[in-house]
């Protein structure tokens, strides 16, 4: 992995890299879960260079890994902004994009903000809108810092079993969640539920959603409203035995379906949930 700084209008963020231009002319943009930052692609990225070699780029999100801002100007919004004038600033016209939780809904923000930028969409463990109920999840950690919120963050994220063996990737997210601010999880909890309503997908571009058929955060439920708010034409897929956080914990049965995607990228848009 390379990291690379970039300043854009909003602050100077960094952008996590896998591959480069010489393995695959066109990158995969992931955009990361709140609470993560753009190195939480680590497992994903590696399990996609095993099937063939990619071009993925991941850029910090505001608030989040180096992306210091004020917390007024955390919104998903403005992280779609900084998502396009990032791939302005590199020289990057066309791209794939990938967005996890959060990062979904950027994701769903930024092919609105700039459709013709993006070959293709795939959304993972997302939702259909705002929740407005998610506007106080921030306050534990501003009362009694981010150790307070640890425990039901990581039982939300994985498995019991995951958590008990203290997997690799369950280490790496209770670092990165204890040495966020605790005013840029609370800013970041009340964007994911004010954000205006996102225009559903050009019905031309090839679209897919993935969840995990235990997650409690982004339920089957909610993943079958997210495909029909969005209009996302495959999907959605469930991944079997899966929590909330897909590309650490299962980044290579995610890999595979992203590959198959890329293979048939024309397939219509059966319910495979």
């Amino acid at each position: 992995m390379n990291q690379r700084s970039l300043n854009l209008s909003a602050g100077t963020t960094t952008v996590h890299e896998w591959g480069s231009a010489k393995d695959d002319p066109i990158p995969f943009v992931m955009l990361h879960s709140l609470g993560l930052d753009g190195s939480s692609f680590r497992w994903l990225a590696a399990a996609m260079s095993r099937r063939k070699p990619s071009w993925i780029l991941a850029p910090d999100l505001r608030g989040h890994g180096a992306f210091a801002c004020d917390e007024h100007s955390v919104s998903l919004t403005g992280m779609a902004q900084d998502v396009v004038e990032m791939l302005d600033a590199m020289g990057i016209t066309k791209a794939r994009l990938l967005g996890a939780s959060m990062g979904s809904f950027v994701a769903r923000m930024a092919a609105s903000t700039d459709p013709a930028r993006w070959t293709s969409v795939a959304l993972v463990a997302g939702g259909p809108s705002a929740f407005p109920s998610l506007a106080d999840r921030g306050a534990p950690a501003l009362a009694g810092g981010m150790q307070a919120v640890e425990a039901e963050t990581l039982k939300r994220w994985f498995s019991e079993a995951d958590i008990k063996s203290d997997h690799e990737c369950v280490r790496y997210a209770r670092e990165k969640l204890l040495a966020m601010r605790p005013a840029d999880w609370a800013a970041s909890w009340r964007a994911m539920a004010s954000f205006p309503a996102i225009p559903p997908l050009n019905e031309e571009l090839p679209s897919i959603c993935i969840g995990g058929d235990l997650d409690a955060s982004a339920t089957p439920a909610l993943m079958h409203d997210m495909k029909r708010v969005a209009r996302v034409r495959i999907g959605p897929i469930f991944i079997p035995d899966a929590h909330h956080m897909l590309p650490l914990s299962k980044a290579e049965a995610l890999s595979e379906i992203l590959a198959a995607r890329e293979t048939s990228p024309s397939t219509s848009s059966p319910d495979q949930g």
